[in-house]
């Protein structure tokens, strides 16, 4: 079962707004994802009536109050107060919801700049929801800096293999998001499984090592990066994967050539 930690990271960040909210999540993300935040934001934001909602055109749950599902015109009922409203399928189309509520969470994200910076904030919120998670204790002289920049770039370096794969039956927006939630779930299981393994390890150490094999990236090329610029991290990730990684016969292959490195063994040399 996939942990939620990366909904949980989104509804810190969204609850900290005021005012009235709408967070849209990529049309084909799980809805599990979106229920998990609505709940996680309403943990937050305790409030007389739930501080989220989440608005679909079916499916609605009237009753749980940890998570109301509601249609887009019972929606406009909630335009009071602090809200945040979290949209799955189609964006409503009523005028007096879409003037009403501000953006958190935009249509098009992570596209474009203010896709950059929502990363950032949601990268530093998902920090301390995975380390949490992964009930890892933390040295009090450990390095959060580069530790936070090693998780945003690992997320801003995804989008741009993302972006640049072009869009496929689904928008690469949604392919993102879902490849972060599992990633982020991926990096909670290992940190912890690392812990009970090797005690005395460092969490610092081990977030460095696994972080970026969490999100099915090559090891970073100066501990915190890919190697080379924002416009061809994506395209070289890409090409790596269609020339290393495509189909059985090149899996096939790399794994051989892995299986031969004795000098810097692969965790991947012995996955046959």
């Amino acid at each position: 079962m996939i942990n939620e930690v990366f909904a949980a990271a989104l509804a810190q960040v969204l609850a900290e707004r005021d005012g009235l909210s709408v967070a849209y999540f990529p049309d084909g993300a799980d809805d599990a994802a979106a229920i998990a935040m609505v709940k996680e934001a309403n943990r937050r934001r305790p409030e007389r009536e739930p501080f989220s909602i989440l608005i679909r055109e079916s499916d609605l749950d009237l009753l749980d109050e940890t998570c109301l599902q509601v249609s887009p015109q019972t929606a406009l009922k909630y335009r009071l107060d602090n809200r945040l409203a979290v949209v799955v399928g189609r964006p409503p189309e009523l005028a007096s919801f879409v003037t009403t509520f501000s953006e958190g969470l935009s249509q098009t994200f992570p596209e474009g700049a203010t896709g950059v910076a929502q990363i950032r904030r949601i990268a530093k919120a998902l920090l301390p929801e995975v380390l949490h998670r992964a009930g890892v204790d933390l040295d009090p002289n450990w390095d959060r800096q580069t530790t936070e920049e090693l998780l945003e770039n690992a997320l801003l370096q995804l989008r741009e293999v993302h972006s640049s794969a072009g869009q496929r039956t689904v928008n690469w927006t949604t392919n993102w998001f879902e490849h972060v939630r599992f990633g982020s779930s991926a990096l909670v299981e290992v940190l912890r499984d690392e812990a009970e393994r090797a005690p005395s390890r460092s969490a610092e150490s081990a977030f460095r090592e696994f972080t970026y094999a969490s999100f099915g990236l090559p090891a970073p090329f100066d501990s915190t990066r890919l190697g080379g610029s924002a416009a061809s991290v994506g395209a070289k990730v890409n090409d790596a994967l269609e020339q290393w990684w495509s189909d059985k016969a090149t899996i096939e292959a790399s794994i051989s050539l892995l299986e031969k490195n004795e000098v810097d063994p692969h965790p991947l040399r012995s996955v046959r």
